[in-house]
């Protein structure tokens, strides 16, 4: 799992093609986000990749290596691809009710670590049994928000006294680190609330 920093880049969208533009002869990437199409350069496709690492905006620019990291990110966040976040516990759920977790891979049975998101035999992610359970109800969810205020509430109900589950602030902070690698894999991705926006 990662560790979160105090602010993270939050990639939206998932990639649906990849073509060479002839016009100006490189590769272009584009990313679907609910009612948009963006296509992205290379240098911007690798900044919008390197987001769903989980890294800040200091880090990222840093150690991604494109030329100019700046304008490339510049560019991706005008066009509502990245957003940077406060995963405080007295924020991150304000963060989070403005996002969804859109799951794109059903869960398989692997031999050693029983469930996991994606293929068994191939790309697959394991996340923990509150992460699998907040993977699960995501999709029937308004908000990332809301499905872990709901998982947060059963397991309390059902007499859990970890705090990292039944404190919802420490969950929806868990339950971003444990999505990353998920949507690092394309196994997932982070979209926006109808409405709400970085901007």
């Amino acid at each position: 799992m990662i560790d979160l920093p105090d602010r993270v880049v939050v990639p939206f969208g998932r990639v649906v093609q990849t073509q060479w533009d002839p016009a100006i002869a490189e590769r272009v990437v584009t990313v679907a986000v609910p009612g948009l199409f963006v296509g992205l350069t290379e240098d911007e496709y690798t900044v919008w990749s390197a987001a769903a690492a989980g890294r800040s905006a200091e880090e990222l620019l840093r150690e991604v290596r494109v030329d100019g990291p700046r304008t490339s990110y510049d560019a991706v966040r005008r066009y509502g691809l990245v957003a940077e976040i406060t995963t405080s516990d007295d924020q991150v759920l304000t963060e989070t009710a403005g996002m969804r977790l859109l799951a794109h891979s059903r869960l398989g049975v692997h031999g050693r670590h029983a469930l996991v998101v994606g293929e068994p035999d191939a790309t697959h992610v394991v996340l923990s049994p509150v992460g699998l359970e907040i993977y699960g109800r995501c999709a029937g969810a308004h908000s990332l928000a809301a499905t872990v205020a709901l998982v947060s509430s059963l397991a309390s109900e059902t007499g859990s006294n970890d705090p990292e589950v039944i404190y919802p602030q420490r969950l929806a902070r868990r339950a971003l680190a444990e999505f990353f690698p998920l949507v690092r894999e394309g196994l997932a991705s982070f979209g926006f609330v109808e409405g709400v926006s970085d901007e």
